[in-house]
């Protein structure tokens, strides 16, 4: 079998610094007798192929793809279409409904008699006035022909599974998102406390991901200044890059804490395990979540993970089993469970082998896989009649 896995989504990804689900997949649907083409965006004008593995006849390979920007993060890809066409697909897995291309590749999977899968990981309508305009738009246009063309619908979590059934869509299978420890060896890197100046005795808590307004890094950083005066030894270790970088750094010259947090920027994967292995408790206090890599990776490493009740963290952390969920952003309800894992070194013990258990047992990609091979060879079957 052959598929094309399509981000339809004008967003840049580097494989370098982030670790793409579809590759985690792809590598596991090998072992089915499936190759896959992964199709991304990127910002050059030229299209890049690399092949990245092959076992037996099957391979998998990337396509970088010049698109044009459109509004919302959306993205059209002039040479999709030809590619699709020229490479004879058995199945197509285009990502997330109110996009115009998924849109554009279920008419033409309808007409090409390609089945096609829409992959759902968003749970929430657009907010604001703009957002929602456009969610209204792409109800009335996006989704009536998907609900018309695609031939199945994977949803991430139950939370994605609820939202396309409020908008009428039946037979909704949900796929958990596995994790891909390919990129997660070990190497024995340098330690990250003695790279970043943070003392081997001090509890660390760890931030890795966008800085930005949803991410609500900067309620990180005051938790931080509630804490340090009967936690002299905290630090806090910041992993990444983003809007909200400046101003997450005044913020901290603010409370005098430039000893204490330290802003690391984006760290390459091959490098991680060791900022993992480095930290002692792990931080999400996001607002909106579709699924959470980062959860995945830190659980992966036995890192306790604090986080709030969102779509991803809630599908995976089995609450005070293996991590703590938090309703809401506010000091009150995060201080007592975060003093609480800072003060015993037990409980930490205990989150920490359940953590490592659970995603062992649930979610690596040879397991989680075998619900989309399900999808796939359900939909081959029936279109090779």
């Amino acid at each position: 079998m052959k598929l094309a896995i399509i981000r339809s989504s004008a967003l840049i990804l580097s494989g370098k610094h982030y670790n793409l689900q579809e590759v985690g997949l792809a590598k596991s649907l090998l072992s089915f007798g499936i190759s896959t083409d992964i199709y991304l965006a990127r910002q050059e004008t030229s299209i890049q192929k690399k092949v990245i593995e092959v076992k037996g006849n099957c391979k998998i390979r990337i396509f970088h793809l010049p698109h044009i920007r459109l509004p919302g993060k959306q993205a059209l890809f002039p040479s999709l279409f030809h590619l699709l066409s020229d490479e004879n697909y058995d199945v197509i897995q285009v990502h997330e409904y109110p996009m115009i291309t998924a849109c554009l590749v279920s008419v033409f999977g309808a007409y090409n008699r390609i089945p096609v899968v829409v992959c759902q990981g968003i749970y929430k309508d657009y907010k604001g006035f703009v957002s929602s305009f456009l969610q209204t738009l792409y109800d009335l246009s996006c989704l009536l022909l998907l609900r018309r063309y695609a031939s199945a619908w994977i949803a991430k979590t139950e939370s994605a599974a609820d939202y396309l059934c409020s908008k009428g869509v039946a037979d909704v299978k949900v796929c958990p998102i596995g994790l891909d420890t390919g990129p997660l060896k070990d190497t024995g890197g340098r330690d990250s406390r003695h790279r970043f100046s943070i003392p081997q005795d001090a509890k660390v808590l760890l931030y890795v991901g966008v800085i930005e307004k949803r991410r609500n890094v900067d309620f990180i950083i005051r938790l931080v200044d509630s804490l340090v005066k009967e936690e002299p030894n905290i630090y806090l270790l910041i992993v990444g890059n983003g809007p909200e970088l400046e101003s997450c750094k005044r913020l901290t010259r603010d409370f005098k804490l430039q000893n204490r947090v330290v802003f690391a920027g984006k760290i390459p994967q091959v490098e991680m395990p060791s900022i993992y292995n480095a930290t002692d408790i792990f931080l999400l206090p996001s607002n909106y979540e579709i699924y959470g890599m980062v959860i995945l990776e830190a659980m992966f490493f036995g890192v306790p993970i604090i986080s709030t009740c969102t779509a991803g963290a809630e599908e995976i952390i089995q609450n005070g089993v293996d991590g703590i969920l938090v309703q809401g952003v506010n000091l009150e309800g995060w201080i007592p469970p975060l003093k609480k894992l800072l003060e015993d070194i037990s409980l930490r013990n205990k989150l920490s082998k359940n953590a490592m258990v659970s995603i062992r047992n649930r979610f690596l990609w040879e397991r989680t896989a075998i619900k989309f091979n399900d999808v796939y060879q359900d939909l081959f079957r029936s279109h090779s009649k």
